[in-house]
């Protein structure tokens, strides 16, 4: 239901968080504050909604779960889900959205095969745990220029972050897991120029 998550502000869910973490701690439906590296909490609102859906999605007679992903109900989701993102992150018409399964880490290989040939070098910076694996998965297909990196320093206090909205236009491809507070667990976000696309490696699975 990416399309439910999407369509809240980023002010919403915010304020939605912070309601909760200042609150006496007790949770509705006896929920836990979950704050994990993997998939974490959703708001909800958003829960709420997708429950009551459950039965009959938009007078479908079934579940976003038991409808076909092939046919115009589910069409009309998927539809919705892009045209919010692009919205909420103002992403250029010269860029795709795409909407994938398997998580990031499904990325690091296909990144890689996408968008270079046999022979070619690439750049990675390597800050932590997932961007060392993405490097050592880009081996197997590339040569690998690890650019140096000093020691990461403590983390500054978030009354100091300086925080401004992503600029898509400046980046040929973006992807994240959308677990992380922004949609069902196992989803993965890809924007990627359209120009990019096209020139797969011979070697590169159609799916």
């Amino acid at each position: 239901y990416c399309e439910f998550i999407l369509a809240s502000s980023t002010r919403q869910l915010q304020t939605t968080a912070m309601t909760q973490i200042a609150g006496d701690g007790a949770q509705p439906h006896g929920r836990v504050e979950n704050f994990s590296a993997g998939p974490a909490c959703l708001p909800i609102e958003v829960l709420e909604k997708t429950h009551g859906d459950l039965f009959n999605w938009n007078g479908a007679g079934m579940s976003v779960m038991e409808m076909s992903h092939r046919g115009k109900p589910f069409d009309s989701i998927a539809k919705k889900a892009e045209a919010d993102l692009r919205e909420l992150m103002n992403i250029p018409e010269d860029y795709h959205v795409i909407f994938m399964q398997g998580g990031a880490t499904l990325l690091f290989a296909a990144i890689v095969l996408n968008l270079t040939q046999e022979g070619d070098t690439v750049d990675y910076v390597v800050t932590g745990a997932w961007s060392k694996k993405a490097a050592e998965e880009a081996k197997k297909y590339c040569t690998v220029n690890v650019i140096p990196q000093t020691e990461p320093g403590s983390i500054p206090d978030p009354a100091t972050w300086q925080l401004s909205p992503v600029d898509v236009a400046k980046f040929g491809l973006i992807y994240a897991g959308a677990q992380k507070n922004v949609g069902p667990a196992g989803t993965t976000v890809v924007i990627v120029r359209k120009d990019l696309v096209g020139s797969a490696r011979a070697i590169t699975p159609s799916v």
